[in-house]
């Protein structure tokens, strides 16, 4: 099940409140029935559209108010000066904005925590060296590419920097381009093998259209995965027809795709590295990504890959998928998967577990359990 908030109008959000039935409604594309039969079903579509809509309508004014605001808080980072001063200098003297693409230049992210260090007190025979390292790489990813390859290495000592990866995208055209970033470097300091790590970039504070896969509720169902949540899907690679081809030959501007972008990168050096192995991370976004790659390898039945997975680590990660899901990948991961969240972070908490979901499940099986079998038809109620 899809939602269309960039091709729905206000009279079929209107009409949307009224039917029980998906298909009859503009706002949702599906196969199959989908029932909406409770109105509390049918307002939660209605509020992820509504707010989905908003948030399009935001694009381009945050964008530009985020980029301006990174611009002046390096402008102000890069001098000695104070506010009044660098304003004052800027407007007057016609002070030169830094360079977005440089690497001296920083995200909001990296301004408001300026770490770039790894730390040297949690040694690799540590076993909080992995988490430490890869919360680390987590927060480099949002960093330009020139940034992320300085900081790994002039800081990362016994890091090797490998490769940025920029990707996108159009999903649903232009107004819908997800943008995604990932970067690869090596570590030999434990036991003198060689992990890959590969951090994928989460939700950038700006980006709009990033916000709107959080709020959406679009289901994508495989028979054996279960449902997974489409906006994430889309992030990685998810074909605009709804497959993922595991041919290459069948992907339209397959240098676009993140997962077939990381894939073919990962693939290439670990057969370069035979005793290499690979970890995955990533936070928020990056992090519900993080976990759906190695999911999808799985799909395509990259085992030889997957045997050579040593850890996927996420940080503040929303949930990705069903039941089912967890059931497809949990024998399949084990204890390489571990899922870092603050107590009160509401992130890890969307798309949110809704009780009207579990009563109305619970009701369907009641209802069921009147027709197999051995049951009798149920009579009129009492």
């Amino acid at each position: 099940m899809v939602l269309l908030p960039d091709k729905v109008g206000t009279g079929d959000l209107v009409k949307l409140l009224h039917t029980g039935d998906a298909k009859e409604s503009k706002a949702v594309d599906c196969e199959g029935h989908v029932c909406l039969e409770w109105i509390a079903h049918r307002w939660m579509i209605f509020i992820s559209i509504i707010i989905q809509k908003f948030l399009l309508a935001l694009t381009k004014p945050m964008a530009w108010i985020g980029s301006t605001i990174e611009e002046w808080l390096n402008l102000m980072a890069s001098t000695d000066r104070g506010f009044f001063a660098t304003l004052f200098n800027y407007l007057l003297e016609g002070t030169s904005l830094p360079d977005p693409k440089s690497k001296d230049y920083r995200s909001f992210l990296a301004l408001a925590d300026d770490r770039v260090r790894l730390d040297e007190n949690i040694r690799p025979e540590d076993g909080r060296y992995l988490g430490a390292l890869t919360i680390m790489a987590s927060k480099l990813v949002y960093e330009n590419p020139a940034r992320i390859e300085n900081t790994v290495r002039q800081y990362w000592n016994g890091m090797e920097f490998l490769e940025v990866l920029q990707c996108s995208n159009d999903y649903c055209g232009n107004q819908y381009s997800i943008s995604s970033q990932a970067f690869l470097f090596s570590d030999k300091s434990v036991d003198q093998s060689e992990t890959i790590v590969v951090a994928f970039r989460g939700t950038q504070p700006f980006d709009m259209v990033q916000w709107c896969i959080d709020c959406d509720f679009s289901w994508y169902e495989h028979e054996e995965a279960g449902k997974i949540h489409e906006g994430f899907m889309r992030a990685l690679g998810l074909q605009s027809n709804g497959t993922w081809p595991e041919d290459l030959d069948q992907v339209e501007h397959k240098s676009h795709f993140l997962y077939y972008t990381v894939r073919e990168k990962l693939k290439k050096l670990l057969r370069d590295r035979p005793d290499a192995k690979f970890v995955v991370t990533g936070h928020s976004l990056g992090g519900a990504i993080a976990i759906l790659f190695p999911v999808i390898l799985m799909l395509h039945g990259e085992d030889w890959m997957l045997e050579r997975l040593k850890a996927v680590h996420t940080f503040g990660q929303p949930r990705v998928g069903d039941r089912k899901l967890g059931e497809f990948v949990q024998p399949r991961l084990g204890s390489k998967f571990k899922r870092f969240v603050y107590n009160d972070d509401i992130v890890p908490r969307l798309p949110f577990d809704n009780q009207m979901f579990r009563i109305q499940a619970l009701r369907n099986v009641l209802l069921l359990q009147h027709f197999l079998p051995g049951n009798p038809t149920p009579g009129p109620s009492k």
